[in-house]
């Protein structure tokens, strides 16, 4: 179940800001109520309101130290923040996201951007190691299988998620097919 938080901010008589705030994974964002009908359409991405957004972030230590910056189309300017290569650094992602109203005031901020500290090194399971646990119905899934069930297995990769306790860890991630539907698995990796 996903929690959220939502609040509701009067910075003037003729503004309200709203913020949702996402308890899993601290993802939030902050958008003008008035935003979407006095602002549409505007997509100024001038060397101005490229500071301006900048400032923004930089006043509010939100800034990135790395991240791509991008404008898109419609004038939303974005920073990319890239994960970095496990194991030797802390891994860092995530996307920020802001529109500008035409007075450089904040119109929509996104804010998802997640920092993993590196606690230790784990010894870790063989693609084949994880596939016996397959086999062998070592694992959880949300609806179990059933007699006669037709399993076909045609992925497997190393990838990342959080655990119940908030670390970081590495699993397998199958991919196939189940009696012809998509399906998709994530076993744990770690021995």
């Amino acid at each position: 179940m996903v929690k959220i938080v939502n609040f509701v901010f009067e910075e003037e008589a003729d503004t309200k800001y709203y913020m949702t705030y996402f308890l899993r994974d601290g993802t939030w964002s902050l958008t003008d109520d008035n935003y979407f009908q006095e602002e549409e359409g505007v997509s100024d991405s001038s060397k101005e309101m490229k500071e301006d957004a900048k400032g923004i972030l930089a006043n509010l230590d939100l800034l990135p130290k790395q991240a791509e910056f991008l404008i898109t189309e419609s004038g939303t300017f974005q920073w990319i923040i890239q994960q970095s290569t496990y194991p030797s650094k802390d891994i860092e992602n995530g996307l920020i996201m802001m529109d500008l109203k035409k007075d450089g005031s904040v119109g929509r901020l996104f804010y998802s951007n997640t920092e993993n500290k590196f606690v230790r090194d784990v010894e870790i399971l063989s693609t084949k190691e994880a596939y016996e646990k397959i086999k062998d119905g070592k694992f959880d899934q949300y609806n179990p299988f059933q007699q006669g069930d037709q399993l076909v297995v045609t992925d497997c990769e190393l990838a990342y998620m959080y655990d119940s306790k908030g670390y970081y860890q590495p699993v397998y991630l199958f991919t196939g097919t189940l009696n012809g539907e998509e399906w998709s698995l994530h076993v744990t990796a770690i021995k």
